[in-house]
């Protein structure tokens, strides 16, 4: 049976950034590419927002590449926690339903991460997080009559954020999503401007002009 990679999609700039990797790169031609979201319901209300992102940008990745991947997606829902309150980091949520769907599907061999090289910059944070989320797998084979049998893999890990928007087709970056706050103004959906990842997009477009 063949071999598969799981990429974890947010419909976001580094993600979109993985998968173009993974459907382009003819070293990974010869594995199934799968591609999983996770709508993620909280007080910031962006699951909308990266939802409509992963629909229209999905759709150009088959038009682009005319390769063949499948998506599925779950809902994990924080609704319940009081605003404002701290919330569970992205990278927690992504390492227990990704390794979850390896666990289950044993012909996943990795697990696929936008994990950049600006990113690995931060030494201190990228380990902390990298830590936590082995943790989180490792603990899902508690038990279990077989060993873990899949990698971490990071398609962009090579590339700086700002690389990642200049080599990216236009349509693609022009549909990703990657603010933290939307706001949801007479049906349109808008940054908020303010958030972190808003900024530094913004920075990454001042430079390119």
């Amino acid at each position: 049976m063949q071999d598969k990679i799981l990429c974890m999609y947010s419909g976001g700039l580094d993600s979109a950034g993985a998968l173009w990797e993974l459907l382009t790169n003819p070293k990974y031609n010869e594995y199934i590419i799968l591609v999983h979201h996770i709508n993620i319901i909280n007080h910031e209300r962006r699951v909308h927002a990266e939802k409509t992102a992963v629909d229209e940008t999905l759709k150009l990745f088959r038009e682009l590449t005319k390769k063949q991947f499948y998506y599925s997606n779950s809902t994990i829902d924080f609704s319940c926690l009081p605003y404002p309150s701290n919330l569970p980091f992205d990278t927690d949520i992504y390492g227990f339903i990704g390794s979850n769907l390896a666990t289950i599907d044993r012909t996943i061999k990795f697990l696929a991460s936008g994990s950049t090289k600006s990113d690995k910059e931060n030494i201190v944070e990228n380990t902390i997080f990298n830590q936590r989320r082995d943790a989180i797998m490792g603990a899902l084979y508690v038990g279990r009559n077989f060993d873990k049998q899949f990698e971490m893999l990071y398609p962009v890990e090579h590339l700086t954020k700002q690389q990642i928007y200049e080599t990216l087709p236009k349509p693609i970056v022009d549909k990703t999503w990657s603010c933290r706050r939307p706001q949801y103004l007479n049906e349109k959906i808008q940054e908020c401007g303010t958030c972190h990842s808003c900024i530094q997009l913004s920075k990454i477009k001042t430079l390119i002009r």
